[in-house]
Order: C-alpha cells, then sequence, then structure tokens
C-alpha cells in the first residue's frame, strides 16, 4: 500500500491495520508514526505476494471433484476493538470514562492506559478553582443504563459539585452546588467555586431527562483556602518558601479550540469531541513538563472527506534560584 494511501485512512484504522501486523506500541503511536511504521512492512508483504509460483494460483483454483452447496454461515469477527464510524459516534455518550490516550514521547510505552475501576479524584488548584480527573468501566456505563431503563435515552453524563461543609461544629449538611455537563472522550475538568473557604465533593453520573441522578463515582472531599492568605495547597500547586512567607507559583493548561461544519465529525487524540450548534468546540488539556502531541480530525457528515491537523505542544519550567537583595535600614 502507497504511502498516500495510508495517509488518507484514519488513525483509528491504521491503529487496527497495526495490530493485526504486530507492530510493538500500536495504541501510543500518532498517525504519522503508524504510517511510517505500516508502509515498510505492507511493502515487504506485498513483495513476497509477487514472488510467488504462478503454479500455486493455478493449483487454488482446481475445482473440486465434488461440491456441496450450503447456506453461507456469517463469520464471527472480534468488533470490540474496531467499530465503524457509526458506531463510534452512536457510543460517544460511553466513553466519558475512557482515559484520553497519553501520547507524549516521555511517557514509557507499556504504562497501563487506565486502571480497571472506577474512580473520581478531585483536587484543590486554588481559593476559586478545584481540578478533577476520573476513570469508569465500561461495565458501571452499562449498569447505569441498565438501571435508567428507558430513561437512559437522553440522558447526560455530568460532575456534580456538591458543599459538605459543616454547618456546626456537630453535624455536617451536604447541598447541591451545580450540575457540569460533560462530553464524551475527556477525562479530567476545571471546576470553579465561590465563597472559600468551602469543603466540596464531586460525583459524576448521568442524569436523565426526569433529574433522576445515577451516581458512578463519588470523589474525596477537599476544602479550598481562604482568598488572600497562602495557605498550603495541594503540592501539585504549591512552591513556595515557608520560613519567609514568600512565595511565587505559576502554572499552565491548554486550551484547544477550533470550528468545522456542524455536522461533521471531530476528534482529538482518537476521541470525539461534541461540537456546539455553531460547529465549534473547545477542549481543556492540562499541560505538564513533556512534549504533547494533539492531533485532530474533522470527517465530513457523508464520509468522503477526511481533514487532520496535529498539534504539537512543549512545555519546558525552569525554577531559578532565590535572589535575596540587602535592604537599606
Amino acid at each position: 500500500m502507497a504511502k498516500a494511501k495510508l495517509e488518507a485512512c484514519t488513525k483509528k484504522v491504521l491503529s487496527e491495520m497495526a495490530r493485526k501486523k504486530g507492530i510493538a506500541g500500536w495504541r501510543t503511536k500518532s498517525k504519522e508514526e503508524l504510517i511510517l511504521a505500516l508502509a515498510p512492512v505492507l511493502r515487504k508483504t506485498r513483495s513476497s505476494r509477487l514472488q510467488q509460483p504462478n503454479r500455486l494460483k493455478s493449483r487454488v483454483a482446481k475445482p473440486s471433484k465434488k461440491r456441496i452447496l450450503r447456506p453461507q454461515v456469517a463469520a464471527a469477527r472480534d468488533t470490540s476493538s474496531s467499530p465503524s464510524g457509526e458506531e463510534q459516534v452512536e457510543r460517544s455518550k460511553f466513553e466519558v470514562g475512557v482515559p484520553t490516550k497519553n501520547l507524549s514521547a516521555k511517557v514509557p510505552k507499556d504504562l497501563p492506559a487506565g486502571y480497571g475501576k472506577d474512580r473520581i479524584v478531585a483536587m484543590v488548584r486554588d481559593p476559586y478553582w478545584l481540578h478533577c480527573y476520573w476513570e469508569l468501566t465500561r461495565q458501571s456505563v452499562q449498569r447505569a443504563e441498565a438501571a435508567l431503563g428507558q430513561e437512559w435515552h437522553g440522558a447526560k453524563p455530568i460532575l456534580r459539585l456538591v458543599d459538605v461543609s459543616s454547618r456546626d461544629t456537630t453535624s455536617s449538611a451536604e447541598s447541591i452546588v451545580k450540575d457540569i455537563e460533560i462530553h464524551g472522550g475527556c477525562n479530567n475538568w476545571y471546576v470553579d467555586v465561590l465563597n472559600p473557604p468551602r469543603s466540596y465533593r464531586v460525583d459524576i453520573g448521568y442524569l436523565s431527562n426526569r433529574g433522576r441522578f445515577y451516581v458512578l463515582a463519588r470523589s474525596n472531599v477537599v476544602s479550598t483556602p481562604r482568598a488572600g492568605v497562602s495557605d498550603v495547597i495541594d503540592e501539585n500547586w504549591a512552591d513556595f518558601d515557608a520560613k519567609r512567607k514568600f512565595w511565587f507559583q505559576l502554572d499552565a493548561e491548554l486550551i484547544v479550540y477550533g470550528a468545522t461544519d456542524p455536522k461533521a465529525r471531530v476528534t482529538l487524540q482518537g476521541e470525539p469531541v461534541k461540537l456546539r450548534p455553531d460547529g465549534t468546540f473547545t477542549m481543556r488539556f492540562s499541560l505538564p513538563d513533556s512534549r504533547q502531541i494533539i492531533p485532530a480530525a474533522a470527517t465530513s457528515a457523508d464520509g468522503v472527506e477526511e481533514r487532520t491537523i496535529v498539534l504539537a505542544v512543549e512545555r519546558n519550567t525552569k525554577h531559578l534560584e532565590a535572589t535575596f537583595h540587602e535592604c537599606d535600614e
């Protein structure tokens, strides 16, 4: 298969071809890496076929003496790892718990994509922001579908922010702050909160049109610090000199946005993205110190045309030594 034909294939098709050819690390390779790995293998396969003697062809073509016609039975095949484009779109609501593939070149190839456990973890970023990440198994989503029954049609995956701050010294009450609709293919979210200090828990699940909420997982309880005070928060977000009570922190996140035909199908890192009515979309990614490759693909509604854009982002944070200046007395 020529390289041009490989480039015309979607990443999912290339990944399936790489899996069948036994190419190592096919799960984490980008589209360009899959093409480079497949091209020589397919050329070798095609060359070996052309070198087979013609007599084998004639031998295979000989009809058998007695041929019994039987009704053809459909051959069983495993379609769990290669759904069609229509199935992928239909299943996008199920993919809320599937972790996004990490395509960083610095990540070891043998790291698992997930740990097969239903969980959601909440962390404090600052007095007004929480960060959540989660993993959900397909079995838990199927349990939600069975529990909601007819209400499953139209049910939406949401994050439910719950205030669990103590109202007095002897008891605590829970109150729902808000529901946040999330979309398929995402496994982390930033949640804005108000009136610090407060304590929160985040539940993830499906909300039906009738208001019935089926919980898939519940997070740990976190407490936001007072605004304007250098309280110690999660280590992921804090790095300061406690002795002098002077501190300085800096972090970054990546916001990817774009637009296409509202009826098109869009994927980021191979995962479906929900479009707004005008065809625009926005996704937020954490931005650790590493190089990230984010391939984005848009397929026309009729499936005839596909366009791909590859975004490469690299972050390199340097912490310099503190400088101390003499003060005039």
